[in-house]
This record gives C-alpha cells, structure tokens and sequence, in this order.
C-alpha cells in the first residue's frame, strides 16, 4: 500500500479511535476492566442487565476489542518511533 493511503486510512482509525474512547460506555469499561479485573464480556452483561446505557451508547465486545487493541498498537509504536 502506498504510504500516503496508509497514512490516511491511519488518521481515520485514530480519529476512531478519539470517538471511541470519549464515549461515557467505553471509558466505563475501561475503569471496570482497569479497577476491578472484569473482562469486557463482563463489562458489557453488567451494563446491559443492569441497563446502565442505552443500546445505541455501547459498543459490542467484538468491536471494543478491536478498538482496544488499535490504540494499545498505537500508543506501543508511538512510544519506540
């Protein structure tokens, strides 16, 4: 791939990656992944049973590990450039 298209198909998965982590649900999940050890299907049971948020504020567990694991690559590869 061209290093142009890279860099922009990059900045559209950062720019996803901002609106991602300002969601009030994913920053949630990170707390309780972070605070208290729960796994992101726990996070999301939790959330859903509880109804903590509407359906349209949370992400799927399939989509927030890919968002996840986008910015840990992100933040890994900034930090050694």
């Amino acid at each position: 791939m061209h290093k142009m298209h890279t860099n922009k198909a990059m900045l559209t998965v950062l720019g996803n990656l901002e609106d991602f982590l300002s969601s009030k649900f994913v920053s949630w999940v990170v707390e309780m992944v972070l605070e208290k050890g729960w796994s992101l299907d726990a996070c999301y049971g939790y959330a859903k049973t509880h109804k903590l948020y509407v359906d349209s504020e949370m992400v799927c567990v399939k989509h927030c590990t890919t968002m996840l694991t986008l910015c840990f690559l992100h933040c890994v590869t900034s930090t050694y450039r």
